[in-house]
């Protein structure tokens, strides 16, 4: 029996790919299936909704460079209802950037599960 090599050649977007959100404000569409890691382009500069789809479960989506000091609301396409889980602190985009990371626990169409966690984030070479 052969075994295949698994690369990142062979995996999906939604596994390799990095991404821009370039939005500012009100509902910001994220497509899971498009990309793993989401840089934002600018600060926010109004409430801001980020809504999301093509979320598969045990998928981590990682969104960076998120700031401004505005009112972060998460969302999803689940037909019925979408249950986020806080593990940690609050978004601060009045300072520091912050990265928030998102996994995916129930992908159910109709009532789907999140957990996420969002820390201030600074450039450092001795973790």
């Amino acid at each position: 029996m052969s075994l295949t090599k698994v690369t990142s050649d062979v995996l999906e977007a939604r596994y390799t790919n990095i991404a821009v959100i370039s939005g500012t404000s009100g509902t910001l569409s994220v497509d899971w299936s498009a990309a793993t890691v989401y840089k934002m382009n600018a600060s926010l500069n109004g409430a801001t909704t980020l809504n999301f789809t093509g979320f598969v479960s045990g998928q981590v989506l990682t969104i960076y460079a998120l700031e401004g000091a505005q009112t972060l609301t998460l969302s999803s396409d689940a037909t019925n209802s979408s249950t986020f889980h806080k593990v940690g602190g609050d978004y601060d985009g009045s300072s520091n950037p912050n990265v928030l990371q998102i996994e995916c626990l129930d992908d159910n169409s109709a009532n789907a599960v999140f957990a996420y966690t969002v820390a201030t984030s600074a450039s450092d070479t001795t973790p």
